[in-house]
């Protein structure tokens, strides 16, 4: 058996084998929102609303794939505090981190705020399947953003293991699953097959 095999399905390399699939898995959702959402066939049978949010979620799942593949969110948690250690501030991060999270927080209620003050009355209307996919997207979100911030609790909370994975694997598979089953479902209901 190969070097590269046997560290992979090695005892305790689990993680290993995530980390090789996660960026592969999120590059290929990047890739499959790229598609639908450009797809001249899908423009005549799904919302056009659904594929502008299709485009949206490109990026992030883009964003994801290349933070798990050179590992950005620990990188800037190294920087930040060697940076606030050699500015003797590292005492007060907490206030610095409760500060970024709510800018986040404020961030995202404004964008939410602009999109729904933007609808036409018409438009008011958000289907099951869209309610879904903005889940799944909101979740891949909030993990990665919760592994910038990071604060110490919440890190112990997202690295605590449940059957060889950490939790936060299993919220951002389950967040992912749950953005492709809704693609999936509008998919087939636009090919009437739902």
């Amino acid at each position: 058996m190969s070097d590269l095999l046997q560290s992979l399905v090695g005892d305790g390399n689990w993680g290993t084998l995530t980390n090789t699939l996660k960026p592969l898995a999120f590059g290929l959702a990047a890739w499959v929102c790229f598609l639908l959402g450009t797809s001249q066939g899908m423009a005549q049978r799904t919302p056009a609303r659904l594929r502008k949010l299709w485009l949206l979620l490109c990026p992030l799942y883009l964003l994801v794939a290349a933070n798990s593949l050179v590992q950005g969110d620990v990188l800037w948690v190294q920087w930040a505090r060697s940076f606030s250690r050699a500015h003797d501030v590292y005492e007060e991060r907490r206030f610095f981190q409760l500060l970024a999270l709510a800018a986040l927080a404020l961030l995202a209620a404004k964008v939410w705020q602009s999109s729904r003050q933007r609808q036409h009355p018409q438009q008011a209307h958000v289907s099951v399947l869209q309610r879904m996919l903005l889940t799944g997207a909101a979740g891949t979100l909030a993990l990665l953003l919760l592994r910038f911030v990071s604060f110490h609790y919440i890190d112990l909370a997202l690295n605590a293991t449940w059957w060889h994975h950490s939790l936060a694997s299993w919220a951002e598979a389950a967040s992912l699953g749950l953005a492709g089953l809704a693609t999936g479902l509008e998919i087939l209901r636009s090919y009437g097959h739902v």
